[in-house]
């Protein structure tokens, strides 16, 4: 970020979170608040146009054993059940977001 912060600072950004937080009922700010604007306090000259999270997808059998460990902990920590493995993508929630970003793009900066 900071070789292009001059040329980052004339853009319009818009930023997105996948996280197990975000898979949780109303993880979602939760989410934006422990990341994108963590992010957003260590680069204060990025502008964002919009900021998003969503739950994603975790197939824990493709993770080596820490890693397992770890997506279950977490998992009990924010209340979702299930082995590790999971899809809590909201394919209709992404798809909305890339539209009113696409609509937010299109007006004059």
């Amino acid at each position: 970020f900071a070789v292009h912060r001059y040329e980052l600072a004339k853009k319009r950004v818009a930023l997105f979170v996948v996280s197990i937080t975000a898979a949780a009922p109303g993880g979602a700010d939760v989410a934006k608040k422990e990341h994108a604007m963590q992010l957003l306090e260590r680069y204060p000259w990025i502008s964002t146009l919009s900021i998003a999270a969503f739950g994603g997808k975790i197939d824990i059998e493709k993770l080596n054993p820490v890693m397992q460990s770890l997506v279950r902990s977490v998992m009990r920590e924010k209340g979702l059940q299930g082995d590790g493995s999971f899809d809590a993508r909201d394919w209709e929630a992404i798809r909305s977001w890339a539209k009113q970003l696409a609509f937010k793009l299109k007006e004059p900066s």
